[in-house]
């Protein structure tokens, strides 16, 4: 199903971008019969992307409002991934697949693994990891771009409403 001019979508390299054309003869790979869709990162800093609409699948409609809740609602009963290796890089990399993935629970799952990992060094008195930092922030920025389009709120006033879902969602289970 092709993605229509004006709504979000999320990209997996990038997040959640806005459909500015999703028609154009692009001759970026040398096929110009190729049509691509040309999109704009709410994070402006980023420019813009062309997909060619034979990578489609790197792109998925944004959630609605009942699923994003849903899944919030279901972090809380998933434990964080216990991924380990000696290799750092592969954690570090384990983790960017989960991100890549483009499904938010996934999104969802980073945060509270970094959460918990982060935790876990600052209570030894080691100084968090800047890689479970990085791959936090990525995961986060991506969850509060999507939850803003969905909810229709601010990306400022998203991690308040998290907030506030959870303690929500606290007093309930209590």
């Amino acid at each position: 199903m092709p993605y229509e001019v004006g709504e979000y979508v999320i990209y997996s390299s990038l997040g959640i971008c806005q459909v500015i054309q999703n028609d154009a003869h692009v001759s970026l790979a040398g096929d110009e019969n190729e049509l691509y869709y040309i999109l704009a990162p709410i994070e402006k800093r980023l420019g813009k992307a062309y997909v060619p609409h034979s990578r489609s699948a790197e792109l998925r409609h944004t959630l609605n409002k009942e699923e994003a809740l849903r899944s919030l609602d279901m972090v809380f009963d998933l434990e964080p991934d216990t991924f380990q290796d000696t290799n750092s890089h592969l954690v570090q990399e384990h983790f960017r697949e989960l991100i890549r993935s483009n499904d938010f629970l996934s999104l969802l799952l980073v945060c509270k693994s970094m959460h918990a990992r982060i935790q876990e060094q600052e209570s030894k008195k080691h100084g968090a990891s800047l890689t479970y930092k990085k791959l936090l922030d990525d995961a986060q920025r991506r969850i509060y771009g999507e939850l803003s389009i969905v909810l229709n709120i601010e990306i400022e006033e998203v991690p308040a409403f998290i907030k506030d879902y959870s303690l929500q969602h606290e007093k309930q289970q209590n």
